[in-house]
């Protein structure tokens, strides 16, 4: 799979789970509210409208920082070719890509 095939599918994925991260952001903020240790962390799994598999992670420092928490994704694109994967990371509304 080539680097041009994977952006326009990775940014469909992703604009596809928007409502569900919003779902797994409330739920991790219960967490992090009832957490004891930190740094803390929770990953969700869910499949994308194509069948792609993406786990969706949520890091946070502080308590204080849950709503700022940093979001880590890596997608796994389910397709006949090598099966590719992408991670990404959003801090601050900064995306950095890792592909």
């Amino acid at each position: 799979m080539s680097v041009h095939k994977i952006h326009p599918e990775l940014f469909e994925d992703l604009h596809g789970i928007y409502t569900k991260v919003n779902i797994y952001k409330k739920d991790f903020g219960r967490g992090v509210l009832k957490a004891s240790r930190f740094p803390f962390t929770y990953s969700y799994d869910c499949l994308s409208r194509k069948k792609n598999l993406l786990q969706v992670s949520f890091t946070v420092l502080k308590r204080s920082q849950w709503e700022k928490s940093i979001l880590g994704f890596y997608d796994i694109f389910n397709h006949r070719d090598p099966v590719a994967g992408f991670a990404g990371i959003q801090y601050l509304n900064i995306f950095t890509n890792y592909l």
